[in-house]
């Protein structure tokens, strides 16, 4: 996210990469897709020591003398991010796991839309008419 501070950019990258089974090779496919095309850099990035003057991240990111930069940040990223997951809620085994104001919404993994509406958004925006439940059994 730092190398693609819009999250506009670092959604498709993100979008693009779920569920590979080979992040190596899919996050080096997914970087040189068309949808991908052309995205800025931050200056930091373009002046790296790792790379050569990249502009274009897309286009010209893979000019890095070291491209294992993008992999290993990749790593350092889901590596701290999970552990930090797993000191709030350890027994997490799969995604999407929902907590909501520290408690975790099992109806919310089905229709995150009509746990918020029925329970949490009070007055409830005119969209939730939509998902109004009877019981909360339904959720």
């Amino acid at each position: 996210m730092s190398y693609l501070p819009d999250v506009d950019d670092h959604l498709e990258l993100v979008n693009c990469v779920q569920g590979s089974a080979d992040f190596n090779v899919t996050v080096k496919s997914c970087i040189g897709e068309e949808s991908l095309k052309p995205r800025r850099v931050k200056t930091e990035w373009r002046h790296s020591k790792h790379c050569t003057v990249v502009s274009d991240f897309i286009s010209e990111a893979m000019l890095c003398e070291r491209k294992q930069i993008l992999l290993d940040a990749g790593r350092n990223l889901m590596s701290h991010y999970g552990r930090l997951q797993n000191q709030k809620e350890p027994q997490v085994t799969w995604v999407p796991w929902v907590v909501i104001d520290g408690v975790r919404e099992k109806g919310a993994e089905r229709s995150l839309v009509s746990v918020l509406c029925n329970r949490y958004l009070k007055p409830a925006p005119s969209i939730c008419a939509a998902y109004k439940t009877d019981t909360e059994d339904q959720l």
